[in-house]
């Protein structure tokens, strides 16, 4: 038989059993109660629609960005870059070579057309006593000699000659150039061998390049003709006329691709002065 006490236990578990079912179920499906979004919970009114958001199905991938930046750029009226962000384009390496070991493609001689205007030169210029002076603004070429003259006195009338000789200096000019000569629109050809003149006031020989072979690329030879400076032997490259702009200024210099120190004048060259 079944107490009355166990009867009772009974009954209250499965009202509250019962009970707990029930609120659960009017939860889930009344529309006038809660609607359960994770672990929020929303009140929902009768009147309104439940909208639950969707996440986009495409991915935001780097062409998606791509594709915007260029829009963006396209609005901003920059042209457009093909680039892909997935292979970046590598920069070009630039590979600088040393300029003496360039390859120098040999030059032929711009010799004018005519007679040589060196010839008369060659016959009278001195073999000493010929200096190379800056004055005035201009580099001089000149032969300086001092030469003995009678020294005469006069008395009244009469002119008497003394026994006793007087030195005095005569100086012939034999070329003039300027110090600082500017380069020429275009190159002038050669119009002789004779193409300038040594340090020490000697005629150079176009033809004598190979005399130059031992000297050094920073070693002052002479001058040209058209007052610009020439430098022993240089293993760079230089222009079509035998020489190459430097830090300190345009020179000629020596070179075994030529068989002549130079080839045309950058500058004017002046005239031999000596008659």
């Amino acid at each position: 038989m079944i107490r009355t006490r166990d009867l009772v236990v009974f009954v209250i578990v499965f009202l509250c059993v019962s009970t707990g079912a029930t609120i659960t179920f009017v939860r889930n499906f009344s529309p006038n109660s809660f609607n359960l979004r994770g672990t929020i919970l929303v009140p929902v009114s009768s009147s309104e629609s439940v909208i639950t958001a969707v996440a986009p199905s495409t991915p935001n991938n780097r062409d998606n960005i791509i594709a915007r930046l260029r829009e963006a750029i396209l609005h901003d009226g920059t042209p457009i870059s093909t680039v892909s962000v997935e292979e970046p384009q590598k920069k070009e390496e630039i590979i600088t070579t040393d300029p003496q070991e360039t390859p120098v493609t040999p030059t032929s001689l711009q010799r004018c057309g005519g007679m040589d205007d060196s010839l008369q030169a060659l016959t009278l210029w001195p073999l000493q006593d010929v200096f190379v002076e800056v004055r005035e603004g201009m580099r001089l070429v000149e032969h300086i000699e001092q030469v003995v003259v009678a020294n005469s006195t006069g008395q009244g009338t009469t002119t008497a000659t003394s026994s006793i000789p007087v030195s005095q200096t005569q100086t012939t000019p034999l070329l003039r150039m300027l110090l600082y000569p500017p380069l020429a629109v275009t190159t002038t050809c050669v119009p002789s061998d004779s193409i300038g003149v040594t340090s020490t006031g000697a005629l150079m020989s176009n033809n004598d390049a190979r005399l130059y072979y031992s000297r050094k690329s920073d070693e002052l030879l002479g001058y040209a003709r058209d007052g610009f400076p020439i430098y022993g032997l240089y293993e760079g490259k230089t222009d079509d006329c035998g020489g190459y702009l430097h830090p300190e200024g345009y020179r000629y210099t020596i070179s075994k691709q030529r068989n002549e120190i130079l080839h045309c004048f950058v500058g004017v060259p002046n005239p031999f002065l000596i008659k």
